[in-house]
């Protein structure tokens, strides 16, 4: 094995080490939760559409963000790991703890973003 393909498997190794953590700590976080859900975003079809798709480029730019941050004071593999582990979590926040209702009252009703607590305080 070459010196390219064992820092290869070395960043490989790296990154799903990275990922595995962040997806357990998540995971042990929300264990013992009273609500699966951290955001209720609520509004007709097209607004939660909307909100989708800007909560979504929300967690790639911050995946994004954070690679290129980590990446100029560190090492570029050390920023690729930490983007896919702020991946892994911003979008499971982005798909899996965020609760969409859709409104089907008159168009009088305004969209609403409410914030859950995941615990009770």
């Amino acid at each position: 094995m070459n010196l390219e393909a064992m820092m290869s498997l070395e960043g490989l190794i790296t990154i799903s080490l990275v990922i595995a953590a962040t997806g357990t700590a998540l995971t042990h976080i929300f264990r013992n939760a009273s609500s699966p859900y951290l955001v209720t975003l609520t509004g007709s079809r097209l607004s939660l559409l909307g909100y989708g798709v800007v909560m979504t480029a929300i967690a790639v730019g911050l995946g994004i963000g954070t690679m290129v941050l980590v990446s100029t004071v560190t090492s570029p593999m050390v920023g690729l790991a930490l983007f896919f582990g702020v991946q892994a979590v911003a979008l499971d926040i982005c798909f899996h703890r965020t609760r969409y209702v859709r409104v089907t009252s008159p168009s009088r009703e305004y969209s609403r973003v409410r914030v859950t607590l995941p615990f009770n305080s």
